[in-house]
């Protein structure tokens, strides 16, 4: 049984979650995932564009982990609202994470409650009632009445988010709660793009390109994050000016390449209405035969 000294050291090595990280959840960290993690202990606002494969969902796996588990030790109540473009997002890639690392991790099965369920709504509560959990950005009010003195909201694909959402947030952004977003920069419009732009100084802003990984950089080797030959392939099939080249290698907004008829923000916008679209009634379509 640990006593209150033991308790209170670890706290104080647990406010850094890149310690926490390494040594509470065994992980392998790089250079510009650590840059992120402490970012957002050091600030209320952080923006992360990035490209594919450049550890999005495992450092927001972390820092859900670290924040609950920090404030557990403290003895104050925390929560940690995980959201995405669409929810399957949060169920299939960051839930799937939180799972994993409380399997293979004791301290956490000893403070949890239970096990995490397979549905993120349901959550993963601590015995001091600290919660993490999923919901749907959907629906603007999912996203409103989370009350706690410490919330972190973790949302990924943020990009597709409606602002609406971001909206319904604000209310317990007054409270002093944490907002991380995480993205490919899939269009120049939005609370994402903003953050980066006319609203860029309230928030602390990451880019981290695929040509970081640290199995390009060779820092260390981590099997799944990109590839310098994935890049290269990319860069060669694409071009450095195309619209895909930078938003999913580069980690930076589309703008309009040459011969676009249609930007990338508009096939995105279009793919995120189709689940919505209604299949009665005639399909009408507007083709350049030229």
């Amino acid at each position: 049984m640990p006593t209150p000294d033991d308790i209170k050291a670890l706290a104080e090595k647990c406010e850094d979650p890149v310690w926490f990280a390494e040594n509470v959840l065994g992980e392998t960290t790089w250079s510009k995932q650590r840059e992120l993690l402490r970012a957002v202990r050091d600030n209320d606002q952080v923006a992360i564009r990035s490209g594919h494969k450049t550890s999005k969902s495992r450092s927001f796996m972390v820092l859900a982990l670290w924040w609950a588990f920090k404030w557990h030790l403290l003895g104050e109540d925390a929560r940690v609202a995980l959201s995405a473009a669409s929810f399957n997002q949060v169920k299939d890639i960051a839930w799937r994470e939180i799972r994993a690392a409380y399997k293979r991790t004791p301290i956490l099965q000893q403070v949890c409650v239970k096990p995490p369920s397979l549905d993120p709504a349901t959550g993963l509560t601590f015995t001091s009632g600290n919660q993490i959990f999923g919901f749907s950005a959907k629906e603007a009010e999912n996203a409103a009445g989370i009350s706690s003195p410490h919330v972190m909201y973790l949302l990924d694909e943020a990009s597709g988010i409606q602002d609406a959402v971001f909206s319904a947030m604000e209310g317990n952004m007054a409270g002093g709660a944490k907002m991380v977003m995480a993205s490919q920069g899939t269009k120049m419009s939005g609370h994402f793009f903003d953050a980066f732009n006319k609203y860029r100084a309230s928030w602390h802003c990451i880019k981290i390109s695929s040509w970081d990984s640290p199995n390009v950089t060779g820092e260390v080797q981590i099997p799944g994050l990109a590839t310098k030959k994935w890049c290269q392939q990319k860069k060669d099939q694409w071009g450095e000016d195309s619209p895909l080249y930078r938003v999913r290698v580069m980690g930076d907004f589309p703008g309009h390449g040459d011969n676009t008829v249609y930007g990338l923000e508009t096939i995105e916008f279009a793919k995120d209405r189709w689940p919505t679209v209604s299949r009665e009634g005639a399909l009408r379509l507007g083709v350049d035969v030229a």
